[in-house]
């Protein structure tokens, strides 16, 4: 995940006055998930009003597309990076 300046500064800002930083922090990871479930709702429906079924076979097309960058997959499968090169020795 990327810190957006704004937010960077915000956090400095914070740090600096001898604030704690963590609610900005959990602002934006809250305002990412958010903007993923809204994102995959948005797929499902469509998918719905396509006439598709929603069925695992669909949520493995749709989420775990194969020309995604490992990141998003990893992101998308509820992985992170880390936990698969500790379990699997590898990021691949």
């Amino acid at each position: 995940m990327r810190l957006p300046s704004i937010v960077a500064r915000e956090i400095v800002e914070t740090v600096l006055r001898g604030e704690d930083y963590r609610p900005a922090i959990l602002h934006l990871i809250d305002t990412q998930f958010l903007s993923r479930v809204v994102d995959f709702f948005k797929a499902v429906v469509d998918a719905k009003l396509s006439g598709n079924a929603i069925t695992s076979d669909w949520y493995r097309t749709y989420m775990l597309q194969a020309g995604l960058p490992k990141e998003e997959i990893a992101t998308r499968s509820g992985l992170n990076l880390k936990t698969i090169t500790n379990a699997r020795h590898t990021q691949r």
